[in-house]
Protein backbone atom coordinates (compact mmCIF):
# COMPACT_ATOMS: atom_id res chain seq x y z
CA UNK A 1 0.00 0.00 0.00
CA UNK A 2 2.14 2.87 1.22
CA UNK A 3 5.14 3.49 3.39
CA UNK A 4 5.13 6.40 5.82
CA UNK A 5 8.59 7.81 6.44
CA UNK A 6 8.29 9.87 9.61
CA UNK A 7 11.93 10.99 9.49
CA UNK A 8 11.72 12.44 5.96
CA UNK A 9 8.06 13.50 6.13
CA UNK A 10 7.09 11.51 3.06
CA UNK A 11 4.61 8.85 2.03
CA UNK A 12 5.47 6.43 -0.75
CA UNK A 13 2.44 4.93 -2.48
CA UNK A 14 3.34 1.71 -4.29
CA UNK A 15 0.24 -0.48 -4.05
CA UNK A 16 -3.52 -0.16 -3.87
CA UNK A 17 -6.33 -2.13 -2.32
CA UNK A 18 -8.69 -3.70 -4.83
CA UNK A 19 -11.79 -5.83 -4.61
CA UNK A 20 -12.74 -8.77 -6.78
CA UNK A 21 -15.52 -7.74 -9.16
CA UNK A 22 -17.90 -10.45 -7.98
CA UNK A 23 -20.68 -10.17 -5.43
CA UNK A 24 -19.04 -10.38 -2.02
CA UNK A 25 -15.63 -10.24 -3.72
CA UNK A 26 -12.59 -10.34 -1.49
CA UNK A 27 -10.15 -7.49 -1.09
CA UNK A 28 -6.54 -7.83 -2.17
CA UNK A 29 -3.42 -5.74 -2.65
CA UNK A 30 -2.25 -4.97 -6.20
CA UNK A 31 0.29 -2.70 -7.84
CA UNK A 32 -0.80 0.78 -8.84
CA UNK A 33 -2.41 1.23 -12.25
CA UNK A 34 0.85 2.28 -13.90
CA UNK A 35 3.15 0.18 -11.67
CA UNK A 36 4.97 3.32 -10.55
CA UNK A 37 5.53 4.39 -6.95
CA UNK A 38 4.65 7.95 -5.97
CA UNK A 39 6.47 9.84 -3.24
CA UNK A 40 4.43 12.55 -1.55
CA UNK A 41 5.94 15.19 0.71
CA UNK A 42 3.56 15.69 3.62
CA UNK A 43 3.19 18.81 5.81
CA UNK A 44 4.45 18.39 9.40
CA UNK A 45 0.96 18.69 10.92
CA UNK A 46 -0.23 15.75 8.81
CA UNK A 47 2.80 13.70 9.86
CA UNK A 48 1.90 14.40 13.49
CA UNK A 49 -1.65 13.19 12.85
CA UNK A 50 -0.22 10.02 11.27
CA UNK A 51 2.02 9.51 14.33
CA UNK A 52 -1.08 9.70 16.51
CA UNK A 53 -2.89 7.17 14.30
CA UNK A 54 0.11 4.85 14.61
CA UNK A 55 0.20 5.25 18.41
CA UNK A 56 -3.49 4.35 18.61
CA UNK A 57 -2.87 1.31 16.41
CA UNK A 58 -0.14 0.10 18.77
CA UNK A 59 -2.53 0.50 21.70
CA UNK A 60 -5.32 -1.39 19.91
CA UNK A 61 -2.88 -4.10 18.86
CA UNK A 62 -1.80 -4.54 22.48
CA UNK A 63 -5.42 -4.88 23.59
CA UNK A 64 -6.44 -7.21 20.72
CA UNK A 65 -3.37 -9.43 20.92
CA UNK A 66 -3.67 -12.42 18.57
CA UNK A 67 -7.03 -11.15 17.29
CA UNK A 68 -5.31 -8.14 15.63
CA UNK A 69 -5.93 -8.34 11.84
CA UNK A 70 -3.60 -5.81 10.15
CA UNK A 71 -1.79 -8.32 7.92
CA UNK A 72 -0.98 -5.65 5.29
CA UNK A 73 0.36 -3.09 7.82
CA UNK A 74 -2.25 -0.54 6.73
CA UNK A 75 -2.14 3.05 7.92
CA UNK A 76 -5.88 3.36 8.59
CA UNK A 77 -7.68 0.51 10.32
CA UNK A 78 -10.50 -0.03 12.76
CA UNK A 79 -9.86 -1.00 16.39
CA UNK A 80 -9.33 -4.67 15.42
CA UNK A 81 -6.75 -3.86 12.73
CA UNK A 82 -9.13 -4.55 9.84
CA UNK A 83 -9.03 -2.20 6.87
CA UNK A 84 -11.63 0.55 6.68
CA UNK A 85 -13.98 0.27 3.72
CA UNK A 86 -13.58 3.20 1.30
CA UNK A 87 -17.26 4.11 1.68
CA UNK A 88 -16.81 4.39 5.46
CA UNK A 89 -13.74 6.61 5.11
CA UNK A 90 -15.54 8.88 2.63
CA UNK A 91 -18.60 9.10 4.87
CA UNK A 92 -16.45 10.06 7.89
CA UNK A 93 -14.51 12.61 5.84
CA UNK A 94 -17.70 14.28 4.61
CA UNK A 95 -19.09 14.40 8.16
CA UNK A 96 -15.88 15.97 9.47
CA UNK A 97 -15.76 18.48 6.62
CA UNK A 98 -19.36 19.52 7.31
CA UNK A 99 -18.51 20.49 10.91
Amino acid sequence: MCAVNFRDGTITVKQQMCREQTRGGKHYIASTKNDKARVLTVPPFIMELLREVRRKQFECHAVMGEAWENEWDLVFTNEAGHFIYPQTALKRFKAAAAR
